[in-house]
């Protein structure tokens, strides 16, 4: 078997993307429509921001008031996160074509998100105890503890998370991997695979944050209303890429580290 490379992880999980947009957007732009919908539906029949306002200046308002956006579309939000992950990774994998209406293994992949996310949160409690005792310090004292835990922090949860990543890939493709068993095939890995993601968000969001910078720039001069939900199916869009992109490269992540026919066969039909 050849040596794992996080890098080589990230470039066929970006060129696997490059290669199927059609596929891609097919997945998650129904559901950026669904979660943008029920931002509209909330603007116009809620009207938090009061009755005289227009739907414009009510989106205006949401747009200022995060939380009580989130409020409204964490169901959709929550759920559009976990079919588009599963679905991508089931596409890479299994060569499944991804539907935004499959459902299948998404209870089980959460199941796996939340023991790993349990897992990283143990893993961050040192540094989190280190920010603590740096509040009763003094100013010196205090800056180097807070910088030293929130490096601890970081680097604690992301080695948890890393290590234990492709706990997600095999609950998306119904294998039973454990976390003992994804902490056994990434060992030494850790660097390579951080490096790998690393280098999976740069290149994957650099042009993403050329449309959100012409969008933005946009939306500076027309602040309409139609404008104002076109800007907020592109936002919805963007958090749902995202999820895709991260669980694109732990899709190729797990394709060259798993053993079997999925890591050694079925997932390389588009190699």
């Amino acid at each position: 078997m050849r040596p794992f490379s996080g890098v080589e992880a990230a470039m066929a999980s970006l060129r696997f993307l490059s290669e199927h947009i059609g596929e891609l957007l097919k997945l998650v732009a129904p559901w950026a429509a669904l979660t943008t919908a029920f931002v509209i539906a909330y603007a116009y029949f809620g009207q938090p921001a009061g009755p005289e306002a227009t739907l414009g200046q009510t989106l205006q308002y949401l747009a200022a008031k995060p939380a009580a956006k989130q409020l409204v579309t964490i169901l959709p939000d929550f759920l559009g996160d976990l079919v588009v992950s599963v679905g991508w990774t089931r596409f890479i994998l299994l060569a499944e074509d991804p539907s935004f209406t499959k459902f299948a293994h998404t209870g089980a992949y959460f199941v796996a998100t939340f023991k790993l996310s349990l897992a990283a949160i143990g893993a961050a409690i040192p540094g989190a105890l280190l920010i603590v005792i740096s509040i009763a310090g003094g100013s010196v004292i205090s800056a180097i503890f807070a910088v030293l835990g929130g490096i601890a922090i970081v680097l604690g949860a992301g080695f948890v998370y890393l290590r234990y990543s492709p706990v997600l890939s095999a609950s998306a493709v119904g294998e039973n991997a454990s976390m003992a068993d994804s902490f056994g095939l990434t060992a030494g890995k850790t660097w390579s695979l951080a490096l790998g993601l690393f280098l999976t968000y740069v290149i994957a969001f650099v042009p993403f944050l050329i449309v959100s910078f012409i969008v933005g720039a946009l939306l500076v001069i027309w602040r309409t209303g139609e404008f104002l939900m076109f800007f907020e199916f592109i936002t919805q869009l963007w958090t749902l890429l995202t999820a895709c992109v991260l669980s694109g490269f732990f899709a190729k992540t797990y394709q060259a580290l798993a053993p079997g026919d999925i890591g050694d066969q079925t997932a390389r039909v588009f190699d």
